[in-house]
């Protein structure tokens, strides 16, 4: 989005590189900006940049001064074409027309299966890279979660299906289902899952959505059996914790179980009104760590070694927001590095602070 540089704050985040004459920036893209970053602005005589919609922390920036309409999907006004590679184009694509046939479903209508097959193939065809799928959630915003949300989400699942080496149209019906997965939030009384804590009323109600949604699916053709079973078994656990039928262990169908990883990594890094988003390597441990006996530990380790991009040499920074370079990479915990921190030169230990997570790789 375009902010007047006079309502910028520390912890902005540049979306473009800034040129005042000449070829050569004077600010490049991805600049975290400080204070003095926004006077050296003002004395160039900048009135306005484009910043990311979220600061350094992950909090979403609000400002006054916004020069065009605010909307937190990327805009063609707001970046060049060079800007937009063809993997967030296609998912900003997607995510509107995920929109329209959310909103057909919540008047009433059926589901269309080959508007949705036609979809899913254009997420089938994406080649994303591990950048572009641990900064997903980048994309999201909490008025549109659940759009960006089952885009995501099945992006995801078909990236994990492909690894798992499904055949091709295993893996176009398992994006169907993982896009199709929350189809029944549409005939819930809640409107929205992200704005607010729901009550305990409205909780018990959401959680027979895969009821709803595979009870739309049903009838429908060009949805396999297992596709349908995706959906309806999405939030199932291992354990017998999950919903709604507290299947356990094998019962599950491969596509529920692909289908709960990606759910569960990505609403783990959107922000929601009620709940702290975590950084994707935060997140990434938790899949590790503490869904052990709840998710596939199959593709678990699947999505970790699809998404984890961490390299010796590289710069991260911290959620604290220092900054430091990879030195070592722990086996056991990769996504626990040792670090040589920028500011004091010191070497530091990721595993020995615990409250502290890697949230980005800096791109220099």
């Amino acid at each position: 989005m375009r902010v007047k540089t006079e309502h910028l704050i520390p912890g902005c985040i540049l979306s473009k590189d800034i040129y005042k004459k000449g070829e050569t920036p004077i600010a490049k893209k991805k600049t975290v900006l400080r204070e003095k970053h926004i006077d050296m602005l003002s004395r160039f005589l900048i009135d306005d940049v484009l910043v990311e919609v979220k600061l350094e922390d992950g909090r979403l920036f609000n400002p006054e001064g916004i020069i065009q309409e605010e909307n937190l999907l990327l805009r063609d006004n707001d970046l060049d074409v060079k800007d937009v590679s063809p993997f967030k184009a296609t998912y900003i694509h997607a995510v509107e027309k995920y929109k329209a046939m959310f909103q057909q479903w919540r008047g009433g209508m059926k589901i269309n299966s080959y508007a949705v097959r036609l979809l899913v193939t254009e997420l089938c065809n994406l080649k994303p890279t591990k950048e572009d799928l641990i900064s997903l959630y980048q994309l999201s915003t909490i008025k549109e979660y659940d759009a960006h949300h089952a885009i995501a989400r099945s992006i995801i699942s078909i990236t994990i299906g492909k690894e798992l080496k499904l055949k091709q149209n295993e893996q176009l019906q398992l994006g169907m289902s993982a896009l199709l997965a929350d189809a029944g939030m549409a005939r819930l009384s809640i409107r929205s899952t992200s704005s607010e804590k729901l009550k305990v009323y409205e909780m018990k109600e959401l959680h027979e959505h895969p009821l709803y949604s595979y009870d739309m699916l049903k009838l429908v053709k060009g949805v396999t059996v297992e596709a349908k079973l995706g959906v309806l078994q999405h939030h199932e656990r291992i354990d017998g914790s999950g919903y709604p039928h507290r299947v356990t262990g094998e019962k599950i169908h491969l596509y529920g179980k692909v289908i709960a990883v990606a759910d569960t990594f990505h609403a783990m890094c959107c922000d929601r009104t009620y709940i702290r988003r975590k950084s994707p390597y935060e997140a990434l441990e938790v899949l590790n760590k503490d869904c052990f006996g709840l998710l596939d530990p199959v593709v678990m380790a699947t999505i970790i070694q699809l998404l984890n991009e961490l390299k010796i040499g590289e710069k991260v920074r911290l959620t604290n927001g220092e900054e430091g370079v990879i030195v070592y990479l722990q086996a056991n915990e990769p996504t626990r590095p040792s670090l040589r921190m920028s500011k004091t030169n010191e070497l530091f230990q990721l595993t020995s602070t615990r409250s502290l997570f890697i949230d980005s790789i800096v791109r220099e």
